[in-house]
C-alpha cells in the first residue's frame, strides 16, 4: 500500500475545526519543547520517541511525505539513535515505511491507523479536553 493510499485511509478528526485546534496543540507542544531544549540542557530531556510522532503527526496533516532524513532531524538526536527509535517505532507498529515511488533508493515513513488514533486521543484529551469537547458538541458529535 502506497502513501498516498495510507494517507486517503487515515481517519481525520470528525471536523476541520477541530483537526485545526488539534494541530494548534501539536505545534505548541513542539514551541514548548524547543524553548525547554534552548534554555535547559537538552540532553536530560532526550524524547526522540515522542519528537518523531510528533513531527510525523504534524505533517501528516500537511499531507507531506516525511523521508527518513528528515524524521532523523526532527527528532533532535544522532541519526543511529534515531534509526533505532524509527525500527522501535515500526516494531510496535506505529509507523510504517514505504519507498518513495520515484526513487528507491529512499524511504517514506508515515503513521499507521493505531499510532493516529493514539495521538487523536492525546491530543483531544489533555488539559484542555473540556475546550475540544464542546466544540464537538457544537459540531454534532
Amino acid at each position: 500500500m502506497g502513501l498516498s493510499q495510507l494517507q486517503e485511509r487515515a481517519i481525520e478528526p470528525k471536523h476541520e475545526h477541530i483537526a485545526d485546534l488539534i494541530c494548534e496543540r501539536i505545534n505548541e507542544s513542539i514551541t514548548v519543547r524547543s524553548r525547554r531544549n534552548h534554555l535547559l540542557p537538552p540532553d536530560l530531556f532526550s524524547d526522540p520517541a515522542w519528537d518523531i510522532l510528533l513531527y510525523l503527526y504534524q505533517q501528516r496533516r500537511r499531507y507531506a511525505n516525511v523521508s527518513i532524513k528528515s524524521l532523523c532531524l526532527s527528532s533532535r538526536s544522532p541519526p543511529t539513535t534515531a534509526l533505532r527509535y524509527i525500527t522501535a517505532l515500526e516494531n510496535h507498529d506505529l509507523i510504517r515505511r514505504m519507498p518513495d515511488p520515484d526513487d528507491r533508493r529512499r524511504y517514506f515513513v508515515s503513521l499507521t491507523l493505531k499510532a493516529i488514533s493514539a495521538l487523536d486521543q492525546i491530543f483531544a484529551d489533555g488539559p484542555c479536553q473540556n475546550h475540544f469537547h464542546a466544540h464537538c458538541r457544537n459540531f454534532g458529535s
